[in-house]
């Protein structure tokens, strides 16, 4: 791929990578599990001509830090998806229940503060 990028002193292809993906059952695809390495490929290049027509000169900053990151595993993404789904469930009941009460008050307090004329 470096050959057929003329023009271009260095080249680097980075991707995303959450781990999760090395060594999971989730349908996850990495990039180039799935695809033709041709089709990759010419994507990559597709985007380096787009780049390339649109270079204008600019400053960077650069800084670094450490941090500790915790990891997940499959099952912490299973359990933040039932945490979300029983949330839904939940947040269903009580506009099932606070709606309907509240149209009733509503009723009740026109009914008997509101005097009629």
């Amino acid at each position: 791929m470096r050959a057929r990028c003329s023009g271009l002193d260095s080249v680097e292809v980075y991707t995303t990578d959450n781990h999760i993906v090395n060594a999971s059952t989730l349908d996850m695809n990495p990039l180039g599990m799935r695809d033709r390495v041709e089709d990759v490929v010419e994507s990559i290049l597709e985007a380096i001509r787009t780049a390339s027509s649109n270079l204008e000169k600019c400053r960077f900053v650069a800084g670094s830090s450490e941090v500790k990151v915790r990891m997940g595993d499959e099952n912490t993404f299973n359990s933040l998806k039932s945490i979300v789904f029983y949330s839904l469930q939940r947040a269903k009941v009580n506009i099932m229940i606070t709606v309907p009460s509240s149209v009733l008050a509503s009723l009740l307090i026109f009914r008997f503060l509101v005097p009629f004329f």
